[in-house]
């Protein structure tokens, strides 16, 4: 946000810093801890704090008129969509297609 340039209320910081070093305290002495998975967590949160704030940025700077909430979900779910069938692609191969195909339509649901 703040490298964003839109308004925040430093105050805020103060029970977002809480909330940290809470998590964090609470990782102590556990014992299925990893360290990896910690550094993915973190950067999956940075990307998605990044993502909120591009989206703010959209509906409340000076293309308002373009990004409704609407319009932005779609232009967001899209690319979205394509990269997971990609990656499912790419790890499952197309055989669940295959069986989702041969199910007849009272398997489905």
């Amino acid at each position: 946000v703040l490298l964003a340039g839109l308004p925040f209320d430093r105050w805020l910081l103060v029970p977002t810093v809480a909330v940290a070093m809470g998590c964090a305290i609470s990782t102590v002495g556990e014992v299925n801890f990893s360290f990896m998975a910690m550094l993915l967590c973190f950067v999956s949160n940075t990307f998605r704090s990044a993502k909120v704030t591009l989206q703010q940025k959209l509906m409340t700077g000076k293309s308002r008129d373009k990004f409704d909430p609407i319009t932005l979900l779609l232009w967001v779910s899209l690319p979205s969509a394509i990269v997971m069938l990609i990656t499912s692609l790419l790890s499952e191969g197309v055989e669940p297609y295959r069986q989702v195909l041969a199910m007849d339509g009272d398997a489905l649901g």
